[in-house]
């Protein structure tokens, strides 16, 4: 999803110019007018000039947490609601509401802070921390991320315990969620009726009922950002987002890439990991991927590097084991013996008697089994159809002929499901944790046509437990190779000429540092 104006590398004639009536009126603003629930206790009105930083949102989309359905408003959440921990890019979590915490035996204790205020000056207890918990486990936007945890219950006033399915201490990761007053996490009166949260930024309305943000200066330990007000550009569509982005009506946007889509930008971009695993699937089926050496020998003749910075635009990292490059667990992994080896991989394949080459069509054979294999692809992402035919060229490097089939999304996902494929180019969005369960659940999609790896599923449970090193687990998937993984990719967060903007966004929030950002005017 665009959450910006792109600037195409190939020219194209727009014919078609979009409408700002609905950007934000900065005249004449009141917080005390007409405020919604969340205005702040002592809040005071506010000039045109004070306006320096605005980011937009949808009219057509809620900005309730737990209701929104869109990249665009979602991101605004980290600003108006707090949560137990943050997470950073080498994906450690850190707390944030949480004071301290314990986990044994399943269960995860959390103490939160008890000095932590509400937007309207009440104080935070555990009640409300599992009333948005059960908030998030039923939304869309965070039940998938929250499968590993069963249930929360309140101790005391300000404790709570998680039933969790993993005795590590990166579970934390997943509670991210935000967290809201009990009793307004169900607020639906219209899409722009939120719960009340202890954020950085309160949700206010001006006398013509547009929305805007104030700095709330009574969250946690005080709160003073450069700018105090941030402007809210109302716009109908993801069109007009990107439009006002273009004329300097907002300054900052965020992109995902989730569309395979890459545009060039106006303006500053910075990189920002995301836990989005893209990977190959041999099929379980196909009695040569039997062999992991085959596997070995494919992820060996993969150039990662190459094709992160030409098919993803460098808005990838390279992936040499299935957790991603940056986390704090593997920073001491050696992964010199899996990267790009073209020699090795020719070796391993002569070594398991694949020496016989057709030179008519460049395939090693042996016995009767030909290396040559259809590799399915979306082809309505651009990057991963690049990525696709790098792949067959790389493989040809080392005498494996790859047919590249194009399929539509739905029909991909369709020949994924019937197992119609020698393999699969996969993407799959991992939880902050970067839990790998998925693949081994054979009720899960992301297990699709991933043989059983018994010894890695064995390894990765007692990991999650504390019974095994991360090492161990490395190990036992390189011996059984149940997938390839190739990288992971990077989102990127945009800023226009008018404002500086440090890289500094994180895992949980786009706007880590949104206090310290300055127009360069100023």
């Amino acid at each position: 999803m665009k959450l910006f104006l792109k600037v195409t590398a190939i020219i194209t004639v727009m014919s078609v110019l979009f409408s700002f009536s609905g950007c934000f009126d900065y005249s004449y603003i009141d917080e005390t007018a007409d405020s919604i629930t969340t205005a702040s206790p002592d809040s005071v009105a506010v000039s045109t000039d004070s306006i320096k930083l605005s980011l937009p949102y949808l009219t057509s989309d809620s900005l309730n947490p737990f209701l929104s359905k869109g990249e665009i408003n979602q991101s605004l959440s980290s600003l108006m609601y707090d949560s137990l921990f943050s997470v950073g890019n080498d994906f450690k979590a850190s707390p944030l509401m949480a004071k301290s915490y314990t986990i044994k035996d399943g269960k995860l204790s959390v103490t939160i802070r008890d000095d932590i205020k509400f937007s309207d000056l009440g104080s935070v207890s555990a009640n409300d921390v599992v009333s948005s918990f059960e908030a998030a486990k039923k939304s869309e936007r965070y039940k998938s991320s929250l499968y590993e945890i069963n249930d929360a219950v309140a101790t005391g006033t300000y404790t709570v315990v998680f039933e969790v399915n993993s005795n590590n201490e990166d579970i934390c990761s997943l509670l991210t969620f935000p967290i809201v007053k009990t009793g307004t996490e169900d607020s639906t009166k219209t899409k722009s009726d939120v719960p009340i949260g202890s954020g950085r930024y309160i949700l206010s309305k001006t006398v013509n009922n547009e929305l805007y943000l104030t700095a709330n200066q009574n969250r946690l330990d005080g709160y003073s950002p450069t700018y105090k007000n941030i402007g809210l550009v109302s716009t109908s569509d993801e069109a007009s987002a990107a439009s006002t982005f273009s004329l300097s009506h907002t300054n900052v946007l965020i992109d995902s890439y989730s569309d395979g889509k890459y545009e060039k930008y106006i303006g500053a971009s910075n990189k920002q990991n995301l836990t989005n695993l893209v990977y190959i699937v041999c099929n379980s089926k196909n009695k040569i991927f039997d062999d992991p050496n085959v596997k070995k020998a494919i992820s060996l003749a993969l150039d990662r590097d190459k094709i992160a910075d030409y098919s993803f635009i460098g808005y990838a990292k390279s992936a040499y084991t299935p957790f991603h490059p940056d986390y704090y667990q593997i920073k001491d992994y050696d992964t010199s013996s899996l990267k790009y080896n073209k020699d090795l991989a020719n070796k391993i394949l002569d070594g398991i008697g694949y020496t016989d080459i057709n030179p008519q069509y460049n395939f090693r054979h042996s016995d009767g089994k030909i290396l040559e294999f259809d590799l399915i692809v979306n082809k309505d992402n651009a990057f991963k159809l690049s990525a696709a035919q790098l792949i067959k060229e790389q493989l040809a490097e080392v005498s494996i002929y790859v047919n590249i089939k194009l399929f539509t999304q739905e029909d991909f996902l369709k020949a994924v499901s019937l197992g119609k494929y020698d393999m699969y180019l996969g993407e799959c969005k991992l939880t902050n944790n970067l839990d790998l369960s998925v693949f081994f659940d054979n009720t899960n999609s992301a297990s699709k046509g991933i043989p059983a790896s018994e010894d890695t599923k064995a390894k990765y449970t007692e990991f999650k437990n504390n019974e095994a090193e991360i090492k161990q687990v490395i190990d036992a998937f390189n011996t059984e190779m149940p997938f390839i993984p190739l990288l992971y990719r990077c989102a990127s967060v945009n800023s226009n000429s008018a404002m500086a903007v440090s890289n500094s966004s994180i895992v949980s929030d786009y706007y880590n540092n949104i206090d310290k950002w300055k127009n360069v005017n100023d």
